[in-house]
């Protein structure tokens, strides 16, 4: 076992560069990699993979990262320290981050491990077949068409933008996340997939849990609890669809590991897990490649969400959800700006990705970290 040790070394014939860097067993890493490399290979656009325990050693990759990209990826890995696919231009990155107490089991478990590295890789091989810029151009499609049902809530549109931005940004990550773990299914990965989840889940049962609201909520403490919930449920939904598809071809694994996060992690929401049913089972039967897909997935989102919003209002007679919210909105959580509604054919440009996403007019970088059950705050 190598303690705070620095391993960098060549990984395939286009010198992708393993960078190994904490109280890590490099024999063990590479292991896994040579095993990721000979299920899926690993394409020549990827220059590095960086895996580290501590979240300090981010800056190990700082200097190799173009320098136009660095601000921006200081502030993603400083936001939410997790498992990431970075592209900019042609550059690629894999990170893997070991360092919390529920992700320490890929530390022994190598094939949770690979699961993990296959999971972001596929990231950025979907990225490059411009995945990414359709599933952000249909969100965009299906919400100019929900959207004029949103004037006719008595509810400030300030309030209700940040509202759905934040619900339109989790769908947008779930269902990349749905395809990639459904390609990595079909591709005979789906065992190694579902060791990294069954761990990541089973570690986290202690994990704090959204409620869906409370009758102590403020009004603004009210719409706060409903968003938490449908972006915590979202995110389960991004592992509890594609271990539903194993579970109906017959893995019992797959199929216990639903119910896990059903019993343990859905308890406090049952009524967003109630609305957001259709959204499992629309995903696994309809699942497609196609826009109209696309679109009605982020469509049936969208409406439960609406629905929630404005069911929680009804069943509350003195509840006031008129006033502004009181704190600065973020203009960047916006769905949907003018620009974004003109722009929704995809273009050459490249296109912001997940969770964290970073967003900016002048910095053409791509991440997508996973990772974890979210713990909500408890504000």
């Amino acid at each position: 076992m190598a303690i705070q040790s620095l391993y960098i070394t060549k990984i395939n014939d286009h010198m992708t560069e393993l960078i190994i860097q904490g109280d890590l067993d490099e024999h063990f890493v590479k292991s896994a990699i040579l095993e990721l490399y000979l299920k899926q290979g690993i394409p020549k656009n990827v220059e590095y993979i960086l895996v580290i325990d501590n979240p300090k050693y981010y800056k190990i990759i700082e200097p190799k990262i173009p320098r136009e990209a660095r601000t921006e990826f200081r502030k993603a890995y400083k936001t939410d320290p997790t498992s990431m696919a970075l592209t900019y231009g042609v550059f690629d990155l894999i990170i893997i981050s070991i360092s919390t107490q529920e992700e320490a089991y890929l530390k022994t478990n190598k094939k949770a491990l690979v699961g993990l590295m296959a999971h972001e890789l596929m990231h950025i091989k979907q990225r490059r077949r411009n995945l990414d810029r359709s599933v952000r151009a249909d969100a965009i499609r299906a919400f100019s068409k929900f959207e004029p049902q949103l004037h006719k809530i008595q509810i400030p549109q300030k309030i209700l933008a940040d509202f759905f931005a934040t619900i339109g940004e989790s769908a947008n990550f779930t269902l990349k996340d749905i395809y990639d773990n459904f390609q990595l299914i079909d591709e005979g990965m789906g065992d190694y997939i579902l060791e990294d989840y069954w761990n990541l889940y089973k570690s986290g049962g202690r994990f704090s849990k959204p409620i869906f609201y409370s009758t102590k909520d403020s009004d603004y403490k009210l719409i706060e609890h409903i968003r938490e919930a449908i972006d915590f449920e979202l995110n389960l939904i991004s592992a509890i669809s594609p271990f539903v598809k194993m579970a109906r071809s017959g893995n019992d694994r797959a199929k216990k590991l639903v119910e896990f996060i059903a019993t343990n992690y859905e308890v406090n929401i049952s009524e967003v897990a109630n609305e957001y049913d259709d959204v499992i089972q629309y995903s696994i039967d309809n699942f497609a490649w196609s826009s109209a897909y696309r679109q009605k997935y982020f469509t049936i989102i969208f409406k439960r969400a609406l629905f929630l919003l404005t069911s929680i209002e009804r069943k509350f007679d003195q509840l006031d959800l008129t006033k502004e919210a009181p704190r600065v909105l973020n203009e960047k959580q916006v769905v949907v700006s003018a620009a974004d509604q003109k722009k929704v054919r995809p273009t050459n440009k490249p296109q912001s990705a997940k969770r964290k996403k970073i967003k900016t007019k002048t910095t053409k970088i791509k991440v997508k970290s996973k990772r974890k059950v979210r713990k909500p705050s408890k504000s």
